[in-house]
């Protein structure tokens, strides 16, 4: 395990064999993705933290395994990963599928859960990486994640980030997870007494 400032890195985060099959579900014909103008919804888009990766707005492929307390009919597919990562409470898990470019595009700049703007400081993200190509995740500190097959970053949830597309392979697919985590859950219970 790596442990970059607020960004923590588990590499071969899921059993070999457990991991393959949870990626050929997602690399195969099975998943259902689904068509986005650009990879972040939210009107409230900062700017570029970081000269020269500026948004340039690349569409995406979405699967909502997770989205509104509702599990899409798909999500049993997720289970061995959600069950090692065993959080509070899952608030949303969302598969995200890029096709190739001929150059590196960078993503819009967020951070995951908000209200008005305003990030959701007590949440977790975590990024769950499905196989390995040269796109990254770029943070608003400059430190980059490549992406490398099974590796599982997480970082709190107020951390600005944007995917950046890969140039070498026909797909980059993640997992983009939002949870409470276990220090969330004691405190509170502290809170309730």
């Amino acid at each position: 395990m790596k442990k970059k400032k607020n960004i923590k890195i588990i590499d071969n985060f899921l059993d070999k064999k457990i991991f393959k099959r949870l990626q050929a579900f997602l690399l195969g014909a099975d998943c259902p993705w689904f068509y986005n103008k650009s990879k972040v919804k939210s009107s409230l888009k900062p700017d570029s933290p970081i000269k020269g990766y500026e948004s340039n707005n690349p569409h995406q492929f979405t699967h909502a395994f997770l989205r509104s307390e509702r599990w899409s009919n798909w999500a049993e597919n997720m289970a061995p990963l959600l069950n090692k990562i065993n959080p509070r409470v899952w608030i949303r898990v969302k598969g995200n599928l890029s096709s190739i470019h001929s150059k590196h595009l960078v993503g819009d700049w967020h951070c995951d859960q908000h209200t008005n703007g305003v990030a959701w400081k007590d949440t977790t993200t975590s990024i769950f990486y499905i196989n390995t190509n040269n796109g990254y995740t770029m943070f608003e500190n400059g430190q980059k994640v490549p992406c490398l097959e099974n590796r599982l970053a997480i970082f709190p949830n107020h951390m600005i980030h944007a995917g950046v597309s890969q140039t070498d392979t026909q797909v980059k697919v993640t997992l983009n997870l939002n949870y409470l985590n276990e220090k969330n859950k004691a405190k509170v219970k502290k809170l309730e007494k």
